[in-house]
């Protein structure tokens, strides 16, 4: 895969580029400070230091797929497998809204070291991984920025 990023200051946003995937589009200037290569996020900050992580990744490769799902169902199974992860670690996961019309969980992450808002969607047989890992933000402000990550991409 090739993956590049860069902010186009007319119109005010930041790509990432995933090739062969395509790319992700952020509002606003972000800057790139690091990627994990096992749950293939891309991290990035903004002159605030709000902090938030973007993926793009074929769905299929995930261990909950099944092509007999929809997206909404895929959604709801990552979501249940995240869950099972952070809960067995002893964080606090709440699901916070279910789109079934968009395809996407919002859940939150909660401990004394983690406080992440998420949104796991998936189209296009591509599942989207989008959070908001910083406290500069309130619940409210994470989850519109995140519904609004979807909606451009």
């Amino acid at each position: 895969m090739l993956i590049a990023d860069s902010y186009d200051e007319a119109k005010g946003e930041t790509t990432l580029t995933l090739i062969p995937y395509g790319n992700i589009v952020i509002p606003g200037k972000w800057t790139k400070y690091n990627y994990n290569q096992t749950s293939k996020q891309h991290f990035f900050r903004n002159s605030d230091s709000t902090a938030i992580a973007v993926a793009k990744n074929p769905i299929d490769k995930y261990p909950f797929y099944s092509s007999e799902l929809s997206n909404s169902e895929l959604s709801k199974n990552w979501f249940e497998w995240e869950s099972d992860f952070y809960s067995e670690k002893g964080i606090a996961v709440t699901q916070t809204n279910r789109e079934t019309t968009k395809e996407y969980v919002i859940w939150k992450a909660k401990s004394s070291q983690v406080n992440s808002v998420f949104l796991y969607g998936v189209k296009n047989n591509l599942a989207y991984n989008f959070a908001v890992v910083t406290d500069n933000w309130t619940d409210e402000q994470r989850t519109k920025f995140l519904r609004e990550l979807w909606d451009i991409n």
